[in-house]
């Protein structure tokens, strides 16, 4: 019994979580890209802890890059979907500028576009451009 306790305390979110990432792997070994080599996990400005999530690539002319970790055995009856993280934006919304995160989505990420997916989004000029904080029920 006491083994059971300490490995409880220990891991207390890998044990009650589906799916934990913090990203101080240092990789993004679960992750899958819209197009590789966009997105990186690396120690520049971090948000929090010693490696953070980037996007890592710099678009010459207007682009979508998305990034995703597949949910294939996602069990919805073990109770109720929670998310938390931090996001840093560094520049400003506007019509050519905005930031989204699928929350759940039913293609991957290559397919994750406006009109052809199905899930919940939270972001920025996800659906217009008036660059407020936003969650989004999207259909296609």
């Amino acid at each position: 019994m006491k083994k059971v306790f300490l490995l409880t305390f220990i891991f207390p979110v890998s044990l009650y979580s589906q799916i934990s990432e913090d990203f101080e792997s240092g990789v993004l070994d679960n992750w899958v890209q819209s197009t590789e080599n966009r997105w990186s996990v690396d120690t520049t400005a971090c948000i929090s802890g010693v490696y953070s999530l980037h996007h890592s690539f710099d678009n010459l002319s207007a682009g979508i890059d998305q990034a995703g970790i597949p949910l294939n055995n996602f069990r919805s009856a073990e109770g109720a979907a929670q998310w938390s993280f931090k996001v840093r934006y560094g520049c400003e919304p506007s019509a050519s500028n905005n930031w989204n995160i699928f929350l759940m989505c039913d293609k991957p990420p290559a397919e994750m576009l406006q009109g052809e997916a199905n899930g919940f989004v939270l972001g920025v000029n996800f659906e217009g451009y008036d660059d407020t904080l936003r969650l989004w029920k999207v259909a296609a």
